[in-house]
């Protein structure tokens, strides 16, 4: 009888539990979708495809969900075979549980790992030259966002963000920060929480050349010359030291001084940008040659040129091609540089100018001088690294040339450069 009971009172028990179980299963409420495929992996910023079916229900949304339970909400696009989304920046590499929530009701629906970004960065373009503290800087390329950010980072030093940034057709502008130190920088895009390595960027500040040597030594010309400026930064004073001497007084939109050679006055007459347009022409014979005219191609020198019928003396074209000086016709050189080729402090004297100056001075003493006052629109950043010398003509009469390899060094403020016939050693100091 106690037997009988017992499986009684068990078989009440079961069926209890049963009726429990059944309740709560008709008050939960099943998974929408079916047949689901999560991607093993996936990238920051690139879209991301799930498969299945049951999207299209009602108040679905899609989560990420990391090691630490953050949740990222994605702004998936729901349809028949499955929800797509792209993985915002603000999510960090790692690995991610797919949630997909309705109302309260949520189900994991796999697993995914992030990778890095690629960089977004297209045709991307560093400055190739050095940047002054609290100038502004292009960083060419397309693919910049509005809210991306920049992070200078300067070895063993605090890293400098950036996120006063202007996005333009031709890339991104900054202004580096006037605090900054001298030295190499490694330059990162920063976007959300993610980063690239966009280049390395070499701040320098503004210097001015204090002196230089150059030499001809095939023609036997040399000069020393020592440079001194005034308070405002602008030079006043050129010295050589065999005697001759240059003193330069300014006016509005004027330089003035007087030939070290002839004692001729010389003049130069400048735009409102700074740049030399006209200047003396000591090498004229009449009243209608008395000036040569300056051209430019934007900022970068393009002609020094003279109109009078009589004019004996040496015309400059072509001068700059894609940002460095390459051509000096009258004096049949023509200037190559390669990708190793040295910085030098930017809108100081142009090197290949600086090899020249001896003969320059001795040729065409307006244009040596407009050189070394800085009122020459934009130099090369860069030393050449071979010079070509005219060494014939062909039958059609077009010039054929002798190459030469340029050697430069650059030893704390001192830049040196030797080719064969020509040396220069320019001397630097911090402008005040």
């Amino acid at each position: 009888m106690k037997k009988i009971w017992f499986m009684m009172l068990m078989m009440c028990a079961v069926g209890a539990f049963m009726a429990c179980s059944s309740d709560e299963d008709e008050n939960a409420q099943s998974n929408p979708v079916s047949g689901v495929s999560v991607p093993a992996t996936g990238k920051i910023g690139n879209e991301v495809i799930i498969r299945g079916t049951g999207f299209t229900a009602s108040d679905i949304a899609i989560y990420l969900e990391n090691a630490e339970k953050d949740r990222f909400k994605m702004e998936a696009s729901f349809n028949n075979a499955g929800a797509s989304f792209s993985v915002p920046f603000t999510v960090a590499v790692g690995t991610y549980s797919v949630v997909l929530v309705q109302g309260t009701n949520e189900w994991v629906l796999g697993a995914i790992t992030l990778n890095g970004a690629d960089n977004p960065v297209m045709a991307l373009l560093m400055p190739d030259t050095f940047v002054a503290p609290g100038t502004e800087v292009l960083l060419g390329g397309n693919g910049y966002e509005a809210g991306d950010k920049l992070e200078l980072l300067l070895e063993n030093a605090t890293p400098i963000e950036i996120s006063a940034i202007t996005i333009t057709d031709s890339g991104l502008k900054f202004t580096v920060p006037a605090t900054c130190t001298e030295g190499e920088y490694v330059v990162n895009l920063v976007r959300g929480v993610n980063s690239w390595e966009l280049g390395k960027m070499t701040v320098q500040k503004v210097r001015r050349v204090k002196s230089i040597v150059a030499g001809a030594s095939q023609m036997g010309l040399d000069v020393t010359l020592n440079l001194s400026y005034d308070a405002e930064g602008r030079l006043n004073s050129i010295v050589s030291e065999d005697g001759m001497k240059w003193d330069l007084s300014y006016g509005k939109n004027l330089i003035a001084t007087a030939s070290a050679l002839s004692g001729t006055p010389l003049e130069f007459i400048l735009d409102e940008s700074g740049k030399v347009t006209k200047a003396s022409a000591v090498d004229a014979y009449d009243d209608t040659e008395t000036y040569n005219i300056w051209t430019y191609e934007g900022d970068y020198l393009s002609s020094i040129v003279n109109t009078g019928e009589w004019y004996a003396g040496l015309n400059l074209e072509n001068i700059y091609e894609k940002g460095n000086l390459v051509n000096l016709d009258a004096f049949q050189i023509v200037y190559e540089y390669d990708k190793d080729a040295l910085k030098v402090a930017p809108n100081t004297i142009e090197p290949g100018i600086a090899l020249q100056l001896a003969v320059l001075i001795m040729a065409k003493e307006d244009t040596a001088i407009a050189f070394l006052c800085g009122i020459t629109g934009k130099t090369s950043g860069k030393v050449p690294t071979e010079m070509k010398v005219v060494s014939g003509f062909t039958p059609e009469g077009e010039p054929t040339y002798t190459a030469q390899s340029i050697t430069s060094s650059k030893e704390g403020e001192v830049l040196k450069m030797v080719t064969e016939g020509y040396q220069a050693e320019i001397t630097y100091e911090v402008a005040e």
